[in-house]
């Protein structure tokens, strides 16, 4: 009996200590699911950074205003003097400047800007931009392959031809590890699939939050019955 009451005495202890870390576990498992939706990547907690760390740039391109570095957290303009954020918040991965227009592929989408001003033209997770020689304008995304870019809209239209040509590739087959599985189990998408990985991590996050709270609350109305 006494050992019963000695491992009980630990479980609340260890509950008790181990409440908060295991609420914030809970909200944040949450949060990092629906990231996108509660547009968490925009909302900026602090300005400041690692000291001494610089920006990645992704991609270059030179403008007669000056040259044009693309980087994670945005596309710059340097004119050798100074550098200033001209585009915010999104993930550059390719510039490309077509008779003065310049085109901008990121994660977040797909820009065109003129005259210094910039306007997004498509929602694609953009990866690479090109042009072949018959000047037109190709795109590369993860949501659609290579499509072809209106140069004045920005609209994506797909060709037969490529099509064809993307048909032809062989199939990779990627090898399912063991790490791979272990990873699928432990975010619900061995279960759920990739579009349903929220509701293996919305469930287990709020079943956290209620076991912490519940069990501090437990344990102090134990506490003022003593």
């Amino acid at each position: 009996m006494n050992k019963w009451k000695t491992a009980r005495h630990w479980h609340n202890q260890i509950g008790l200590i181990l409440a908060l870390p295991m609420l914030i576990v809970g909200l944040t498992a949450i949060f990092i699911a629906h990231d996108k939706a509660l547009g968490a990547r925009k909302v900026v907690v602090s300005e400041g950074g690692e000291k001494g760390h610089s920006i990645e740039v992704k991609a270059v391109a030179m403008t007669s205003a000056g040259t044009l570095l693309g980087t994670k957290s945005g596309l710059w303009l340097s004119d050798g003097q100074q550098s200033r954020q001209v585009l915010p918040g999104v993930e550059v991965r390719d510039i490309l400047m077509v008779n003065g227009v310049i085109w901008v592929a990121g994660k977040e989408g797909l820009w065109r800007g003129e005259n210094g001003s910039y306007r997004q033209v498509s929602p694609v997770e953009a990866w690479q931009l090109n042009q072949d020689d018959k000047q037109r304008l190709w795109l590369v995304s993860k949501e659609n392959g290579v499509q072809q870019v209106d140069s004045q809209s920005g609209a994506l239209n797909t060709q037969e031809d490529v099509s064809k040509a993307l048909a032809q590739l062989p199939r990779e087959a990627e090898p399912y590890t063991l790490n791979k599985l272990v990873m699928d189990l432990h975010t619900g998408k061995a279960l759920f699939g990739k579009a349903g990985e929220w509701i293996w991590i919305d469930v287990l996050g709020a079943v956290l939050v209620m076991l912490s709270i519940t069990g501090t609350w437990m344990w102090a109305k134990a506490r003022r019955q003593r």
